[in-house]
């Protein structure tokens, strides 16, 4: 009888990688400067986030929010203001952003803690747009700075500007996917990293030796033309697997392919090119087995992906399991 748990899929998540691309990151920006972990999307979909638990500052992007902390905080509160230099997407309006800081802090119990943006990344090598959306974050400073508000943490640079442009990097960084390995393809790193997400895993749940069929053939979920050995792994649509897939997956160090489209809580794979499989064994989604390997961006590619959608792209019902050669006391 198998010993495997009910749903044995998981995702595999290097910590050593994640430790290396820190320290990485630490060279190429210096140990003066405070590095920023982003959490959000789950912490890009490898659970980051399960771990914390409080003392969180929090980002403001209006007066109404940081009208509520204020309501809220029971002692002094340290906030970040986020300033729109280009996104269009969240934070104050940087024209606006002095004036709503400094309404803010008129507030009872608010703090600054520092102010931060997202930059909107422009694809190529002119720099004038970059310097833009630069010039209008360090105006907010200054003119706060001016006015004799301290600013302490001034963090504009995230990923793509971390890779490109050191001149914006200020006192504080945001290196975000680069933390866990995510590179996209039109990027080069300055500095090695290597990825975070080191495998998606499943097990053979059922085989099935199949037949043609005599009657009804045209109707069956998918041809079968000669006699083929059937297998179903536990991770369907629900988990993700319509986009997690190469059109194939890895057991016993030979190519198995996908049959039909992934139902809701299963997948089937021809193992008809694998006699030796059996129940139990091991199913490589994403990831290296033997001589083989799919890797992440074969998948991202496959389905017209960001890199970074992958790993956030697994359901979570998989469970994350992290991985380190490294005794951590």
């Amino acid at each position: 009888m198998s010993s495997l748990p009910a749903r044995p899929t998981l995702l595999e998540v290097d910590l050593d990688a994640a430790a290396h691309n820190m320290r990485a990151v630490r060279e190429l920006v210096g140990a003066e400067r405070t590095v920023f972990a982003v959490i959000k999307a789950g912490g890009y979909g490898f659970g980051a986030a399960d771990a914390l638990a409080h003392n969180l500052v929090p980002t403001l992007v209006d007066l109404d929010s940081a009208r509520a902390y204020s309501e809220a905080a029971t002692g002094p509160c340290d906030i970040c203001v986020k300033v729109d230099v280009g996104l269009e997407r969240l934070g104050v309006p940087a024209e606006q952003a002095v004036k709503t800081i400094r309404a803010m802090l008129d507030l009872p119990r608010l703090r600054l803690g520092g102010i931060c943006a997202h930059p909107h990344a422009d694809v190529g090598d002119d720099t004038s747009y970059a310097d833009w959306q630069f010039a209008r974050f360090t105006s907010v400073i200054d003119e706060l700075e001016a006015q004799g508000v301290r600013v302490p943490v001034r963090l504009f640079a995230a990923t793509p500007f971390v890779l490109r442009f050191p001149h914006t990097y200020l006192n504080a960084v945001d290196p975000g996917r680069m933390l866990y390995g995510i590179i996209m393809p039109d990027e080069t790193p300055p500095v090695p990293l290597r990825p975070a997400l080191r495998a998606l895993k499943t097990h053979v749940v059922a085989l099935k030796e199949l037949t043609p069929r005599e009657r009804f053939a045209e109707r069956a979920p998918f041809p079968v033309t000669a006699p083929m050995r059937l297998g179903v792994v536990p991770i369907g649509s629900a988990d993700g697997m319509l986009w997690l897939h190469a059109g194939r997956v890895l057991v016993r160090g030979h190519a198995a392919p996908l049959i039909g489209s992934p139902s809701l809580e299963h997948t089937r794979i021809d193992l008809t090119g694998v006699p030796d499989a059996a129940v139990g064994d091991e199913v490589v989604i994403i990831g290296r087995q033997g001589d083989l390997e799919i890797t992440p961006a074969e998948v991202a590619s496959r389905h017209h992906l960001g890199l970074h959608h992958v790993a956030t792209t697994v359901g979570p019902r998989v469970p994350r399991v992290y991985l380190s050669a490294t005794p951590r006391g």
